[in-house]
């Protein structure tokens, strides 16, 4: 035990820190060791604040300026409660009160009334740091990142979970991004981009940490991406398609497990905003089919899934030049991200912090989003959910390029997440995409020349069943089809009945006749006069639902 010598305690700062979601208090002291202010407190239990002999060799240990006799007095005075300052003890980083905390910086507002406990920032300063200049990382980092539609989104995720919790609504859940696609396609390339916002590249977190661990990873990166490595280590563990519901559910609703009281100060309760993204060689919805579960739209709304290309094609370097190899971008860049880190993040809250009217901004920028999309309503709400999700990535994204954070431009911020978004609608509502398909394939057909319009005075002829199922009448405007001949042109018979319902609410189905969808047809097939029901529809609205769907 070493001996320390200070002239006087005054410059310390002694408080009581009480905890925001339980009734806990801690004694925290900001202290003197060599001269220097500490950059952390030392933190005890407020119980120890009764013991002065206990809290010197404490701070004796810590290394602190201090006489264990000249200054007893003078800590037993300053230990009173009545002398003790009144502060809060927050037990994640991010977003607290009118402060962001990260471990060795405070934003807004800078001041000891704040402190954070020690797991938290244990397992924060894995995660946090800064090496090399914005400059350098716009240079090395997000350049060769903007080859790739993937990279690119992931380090506008990034800038989008610093201002998730602030931009939407308090009801809404963080989500996760799940990058599906084989080994060597990237994904965590993808995710060291992103990494790279905040820290080093190479530090991701995993799914085979503990049930405590991941918590605590979620408190110390909350409000900052956290990236997780490689899904597919527990997708083969018995149970998993359940198991990882129940932890997605816990981190995109941001609290963890309640714990008996006589564990409290070993695990104490954690709350953060969660914002993540992953990689696991197929979909969760295809992972959680195999492992015979059905997942319910809550689950996938709070994780999307994202298809990667193959290796073959590519993986993520979906925006190569002509002549770039992907295993050279990849590896340039997995170094890159591990050599200059971090000025992103500072730069970004600096910027929040000096226009704080861009939250309000961001809000604006997510109902545009929303609405550009036809307000994104349907039947469950998914939709919504999911386009105010990527409207925050892209609001953060614009914001970005505003404050010389994004060397890019505000046209490839919209192609991207425009991109991502389609993507990632694709993968949670398969039909949807076979149902651009169909509807596509359906104009396809009513535009060809096969299809000969008929006069309305004379009664359609054919010469074979098969082409009495399609036609067009009088000015072609209207077509007429078959239910059995509709239904081909969609992949399955889900994609169909979604289709029809696409026609009726888009007003391209006409009515038909007593309440039916169909109208009742006379027709004449290889000289036999037959009642035939059909769907009519309006050719030009059909032109123009197709255009709004794709």
């Amino acid at each position: 035990m070493t001996t320390k010598v200070t002239t006087s305690l005054g410059a310390w700062t002694f408080g009581k820190y009480v905890t925001l979601s339980a009734p806990k208090a801690y004694l925290g002291i900001w202290y003197l060791t060599n001269g220097r202010a500490t950059e952390e407190p030392l933190v005890l239990k407020l119980a120890d604040a009764q013991n002065a002999k206990l809290v010197m060799d404490a701070l004796l240990n810590a290394g602190a300026d201090i006489h264990p006799e000249r200054d007893a007095d003078e800590l037993k005075r300053r230990l009173k409660s009545d002398a003790l300052c009144s502060g809060t003890f927050s037990t994640r980083l991010g977003v607290v009160g009118d402060n962001f905390l990260t471990v060795r910086s405070v934003t807004r507002n800078p001041s000891r009334d704040l402190i954070v406990g020690d797991t938290v920032l244990s397992q924060a300063r894995e995660f946090f740091g800064r090496k090399g200049k914005l400059e350098r990382w716009q240079k090395r980092v997000a350049t060769p990142a903007a080859k790739s539609t993937v990279c690119a989104f992931a380090i506008m995720q990034a800038l989008a979970a610093v201002i998730l919790g602030r931009v939407l609504d308090a009801g809404d859940e963080g989500f996760l991004i799940n990058l599906a696609g084989p080994s060597s396609v990237g994904k965590t390339t993808a995710l060291m981009a992103a990494k790279s916002v905040s820290g080093p590249g190479s530090k991701l977190s995993s799914w085979d940490d503990s049930k405590r661990s991941l918590p605590e990873q979620a408190a110390a990166l909350s409000d900052t991406l956290m990236a997780i490595d490689d899904l597919d280590k527990i997708s083969n563990e018995p149970g998993f398609a359940r198991k990882f519901t129940g932890i997605t559910h816990a981190l995109t609703s941001g609290s963890s497990r309640k714990y008996a009281a006589m564990v409290k100060d070993r695990l104490p309760d954690l709350t953060w905003n969660f914002c993540g993204m992953t990689g696991a060689c197929t979909t969760v919805e295809e992972l959680s089919a195999e492992r015979g579960h059905r997942r319910e739209p809550h689950e996938r709304v709070r994780c999307l899934d994202i298809r990667i290309p193959r290796a073959a094609d590519g993986g993520i370097w979906d925006r190569r030049a002509p002549g770039d190899l992907p295993e050279s971008l990849t590896d340039r860049l997995k170094v890159a991200t591990t050599q200059v880190y971090g000025s992103p993040l500072h730069a970004w809250l600096k910027y929040l912090a000096d226009h704080p009217e861009a939250i309000e901004r961001a809000k604006a920028m997510v109902a545009a989003w929303i609405a550009d999309r036809g307000g994104a309503s349907d039947k469950d709400g998914i939709s919504h959910r999911v386009a105010k999700k990527f409207g925050l990535v892209h609001a953060a994204g614009m914001l970005g390029v505003e404050a010389g954070i994004l060397p890019w431009e505000k046209e490839f911020v919209t192609e991207v997440v425009r991109d991502v978004h389609s993507n990632a609608l694709s993968t949670l509502f398969p039909d949807e995409a076979a149902v651009r398909g169909g509807l596509s394939r359906l104009l396809a057909e009513a535009r060809s020349k096969a299809l000969l319009p008929k006069a309305y005075n004379v009664m359609p002829s054919f010469k074979t069943g098969r082409a009495a199922e399609f036609f067009a009448r009088g000015d072609a405007a209207h077509i007429y089809i078959g239910m059995q001949r509709l239904k081909t042109c969609f992949a399955t018979e889900g994609a169909a009945k979604l289709g029809l319902t696409h026609l009726k609410k888009g007003s391209v189905l006409l009515p038909g006749e007593g309440g039916k969808s169909t109208r009742q047809v006379r027709v004449k097939v290889a000289g036999v006069v037959r009642k035939v029901r059909y769907l009519a529809l309006d050719l030009n609205r059909l032109r123009e639902l197709v255009d709004e769907t794709t």
